[in-house]
């Protein structure tokens, strides 16, 4: 399985890992699957906002994911944050 790297610092991690549990928690990766960050840069506390990359974040996941609503609320996710930022 490839790797979904983090949309706010970028950081990859182990599709299968994160999935599983022994990478991230449940919790942790339904946060991470939403674009919210990962447990490397603290769900974004820590994370550099030059470093978001929305399309890497959403190609990866696609790329990992056999989950098409997994990709779909993704998507919406990063489409409402960019709505939030142009407001």
């Amino acid at each position: 399985m490839a790797d979904i790297v983090c949309r706010l610092c970028g950081e990859p991690w182990d599709a299968y890992g994160a999935k599983t549990g022994s990478d991230m928690t449940e919790e942790e990766y339904e946060m991470f699957r939403r674009g919210l960050g990962c447990p490397s840069c603290d769900f974004g506390a820590a994370a550099e906002p030059a470093t978001r990359d929305d399309q890497a974040f959403l190609e990866s996941l696609a790329e990992a994911s056999d989950d098409a609503d997994e990709v779909n609320e993704a998507i919406a996710v990063v489409e409402r944050a960019d709505d939030e930022e142009t407001e």
